[in-house]
């Protein structure tokens, strides 16, 4: 079986396979958003244009994706309405947002472990303090474990049929368990790159 990799999405094409998956978990099998933010079979939304989008593929396969939108001037981060306290001034903040896995792979804690690869090296790479989320308990654990000291710093908010509430992480604080799987991870070929199945 091929190793699962992950990367930035930056080819229109990646770009599309993540909008591609988003709407097939967010929309079509959990039915969290509805049918009307589908266009073209792809799903999209405003703050699109100021994240980072990531992409998990096993081989040419899309299995996963995620991004972080920045926090920018005038740009508040989505869940800044529900933490406890401002965000600290003089750092760098983004959230991480619109995590989906294809059905056929989940159960497969290779690609959650490769997004998270990818989300921390892409949070490094561009210098970010701090990473929000808002998740469910149980994936607050596995982050932890996984060695992403996320804390929760928000209350909780009913949203994606469980209670979930907002976590935040020092990126510097980060000691991951599978350090030495990172450049396996995020590497890919070229031909990966730009040859995107079912995009």
């Amino acid at each position: 079986m091929s190793v699962i990799r992950c990367r930035e999405a930056r080819a229109e094409i990646e770009r599309a396979a993540c909008a591609r998956l988003r709407a097939d978990v967010y929309v079509r099998e959990r039915a969290w958003l509805p049918e009307d933010r589908v266009d073209d079979g792809l799903e999209a939304d405003h703050d699109d244009a100021r994240s980072v989008h990531l992409l998990a593929t096993r081989g040419f396969e899309p299995v996963g994706t995620a991004r972080l939108i920045l926090r920018t001037a005038g740009h508040p981060l989505p869940s800044e309405a529900l933490l406890d306290a401002p965000l600290p001034q003089g750092r760098s903040a983004a959230e991480v947002s619109r995590l989906a896995v294809a059905r056929h792979a989940r159960g497969d804690s290779e690609v959650l472990i490769a997004l998270c690869a990818g989300l921390y090296s892409t949070a490094v790479r561009d210098r970010i303090d701090d990473l929000y989320a808002m998740v469910e308990k149980r994936l607050h654990r596995h982050l932890v474990w996984l060695g992403f000291p996320f804390r929760r710093v928000g209350r909780q908010h009913w949203i994606y049929e469980s209670w979930n509430y907002v976590v935040a992480m020092e990126v510097g604080l980060a000691k991951p368990r599978l350090l030495s799987a990172l450049d396996r991870y995020t590497a890919c070929s070229a031909e990966e790159a730009v040859d995107v199945r079912a995009a």
